[in-house]
């Protein structure tokens, strides 16, 4: 795997280069089945984590009005266009940001997402475990990735001439997937749509 300073580097690229703005097309058809399907509250506190463009946070920001929604990405150029994309909602809020030291308290958040970030981090352990830290007892953690299939692998071989750096991707065995999170999170389930993953945890006091 990567260190963070070689991802953060692929993220800058693709964010000055337009290739992060496909996001804003690409993303959306393949996560807003379970994105409008999140168990929340209208002053539900989300986190975002490895938000890119912030289509995602921009997405529930309007599912919990009196809420308050925080995009966190590594790369400085996806921070600016999702700021740029969000000048008219008043409850989301983005920030240079990783995920293995978010800058917010213990227990701050009622939920958190993560769109095919997750094979991007270089320490998923010490990801989850910060993940944990600032996620509510009860709070939900979603992960949706792509996870080890021959499409996903004939997808990344494909793209990989327009998207330098996607081969960095890490695709997991959707077993491995659930093991990571079994060691810090309970009450764990994995879905599965077209190309991706969704794995579901909760923070309980037995997960503590």
């Amino acid at each position: 795997m990567e260190d963070k300073e070689s991802i953060k580097e692929i993220f800058e690229r693709w964010a000055h280069g337009g290739m992060g703005i496909s996001m804003e097309w690409f993303h959306p058809p393949l996560h807003k089945w379970w994105l409008k399907r999140l168990d929340l509250s209208e002053d539900s506190r989300v986190l975002d984590i490895g938000c890119g463009t912030g289509w995602a946070s921009r997405m529930v920001a309007k599912l919990i009005p009196n809420g308050e929604v925080v995009g966190i990405d590594i790369a400085e150029g996806m921070i600016e266009i999702a700021k740029q994309k969000a000048d008219d909602h008043q409850n989301i809020s983005f920030r240079i940001a990783n995920v293995e030291n978010i800058p917010y308290p213990h227990d701050y958040f009622d939920c958190l997402i993560s769109i095919e970030s997750f094979g991007w981090f270089p320490d998923p352990e010490a990801a989850l475990r910060e993940m944990k830290r600032v996620l509510k007892i009860g709070g939900k953690f979603y992960i949706a990735d792509g996870y080890n299939t021959w499409i996903n692998r004939l997808l990344i071989k494909a793209f990989k001439p327009w998207m330098p750096g996607i081969d960095k991707y890490n695709l997991y065995a959707e077993d491995h997937i659930k093991q990571l999170v079994e060691n810090e999170f309970s009450d764990i389930y994995q879905e599965v749509s077209r190309c991706i993953l969704l794995t579901v945890g909760t923070k309980t006091k037995s997960s503590l």
